[in-house]
């Protein structure tokens, strides 16, 4: 009767594991591998002492480790093994913790990418940033609130021609942190770059740099161009002693232009609220679009002309591009006017 108790939980407990399976993204692997390494950890935050071994879905996924004792509040790596070559695509390889009575107690899903060979990897990893390539110019860490952090990862493709070591690895920006993984990493091998970047003292607005990246020995390994954007968060505020923009368009259509012509449109600004208004930046996703302002700090009621120039020199097409304004109204901190033509 127990061993049927305890078969009955344990698939019961697969079947929960099997729809929450923490995930593990390796990113993209080259087939010239044969073999890629990983650790996963758990945690023991039961009151006894278990035994456990790892299961896998596939015979690919191999663990080093028969069975591990873990006491109370004690983490445990388990060493694990993955058969990359004759394998292309994506491919998803299970991973579960089970006790001697087979029943589970966590689970993984590793997901990764495997290129067939080294051409496949060079037609989508185009950009180089010696020894690595990319599949992107710029590592792009999206938007933020200021203040708050930035977290993205990104797949780099060794093809230096020789081993790399990136263990203690580090860069020149003081707000920012990395991980490498794997760190050790041969030629025509992959490895996932993990950045977390604070904001506390960056710029409003868009934020384009180089990063340089150094080994634990202060040699350069690499230099690459990383961006981002950071806004005000907006805020509740208490009473109604607080600026609110007002604008007198959010979009605005030049319609037909000419190639090589230039048109331009007024915008008012005008602070509505009970408190100083201050246009902290304005910013343009486009050289095309240029603008000038007689004020930037508004007293109750006051307003300011925003003007704006469409130059469709070397434009052709459908065209649309922003101006983003950066401002201290608690309740919607940026703004953007849309500004569009059809050049001819």
């Amino acid at each position: 009767m127990r061993g049927l108790i305890i078969l009955i939980l344990g698939l019961f407990t697969q079947v929960i594991f099997a729809q929450n399976l923490d995930m593990v993204e390796l990113g993209n692997l080259g087939g010239e591998m044969e073999h890629f390494s990983g650790k996963l950890y758990w945690t023991n935050d039961s009151a006894d002492t278990v035994k456990l071994s790892a299961w896998t879905d596939r015979p690919e996924l191999s663990f080093d480790q028969k069975s591990v004792l873990i006491p109370p509040g004690a983490s445990a790596s388990f060493d694990y093994s993955l058969k990359v070559e004759g394998f292309k695509g994506k491919q998803n390889f299970e991973a579960r913790l089970v006790t001697e009575d087979d029943v589970v107690i966590h689970g993984w899903l590793l997901k990764t990418r495997i290129f067939e060979a080294e051409h496949d990897v060079f037609e989508e990893y185009l950009h180089e940033f010696y020894p690595f390539r990319s599949k992107s110019m710029v590592l792009n860490m999206k938007s933020t609130f200021k203040g708050q952090s930035l977290k993205a990862s990104f797949s780099l493709f060794n093809f230096g021609g020789e081993a790399l070591d990136l263990a203690g690895a580090y860069t020149n920006k003081e707000n920012v942190s990395l991980a490498f993984g794997p760190e050790q990493i041969g030629h025509n091998a992959f490895t996932r770059l993990s950045i977390n970047l604070q904001t506390k003292d960056e710029a409003l607005g868009f934020t384009r740099e180089n990063l340089s990246v150094f080994a634990a020995d202060s040699s350069l390994l690499f230099t690459i161009p990383l961006q981002f954007t950071l806004e005000n968060q907006p805020v509740t505020a208490a009473g109604d002693e607080v600026p609110h923009l007002t604008l007198s368009k959010l979009t605005h259509d030049f319609k037909v232009m000419e190639q090589g012509t230039m048109e331009r449109v007024d915008i008012r600004l005008t602070n509505t609220g009970h408190a100083p208004l201050l246009i902290e930046k304005l910013e343009a996703n486009c050289d095309c679009l240029k603008y000038e302002i007689n004020q930037k700090e508004l007293s109750t009621g006051e307003s300011a002309l925003l003007t704006v120039t469409f130059n469709a020199k070397a434009r052709m097409g459908y065209e649309r591009k922003t101006l983003a304004l950066f401002t201290n109204d608690p309740d919607q901190p940026t703004r953007v006017i849309t500004f569009k033509a059809h050049v001819k």
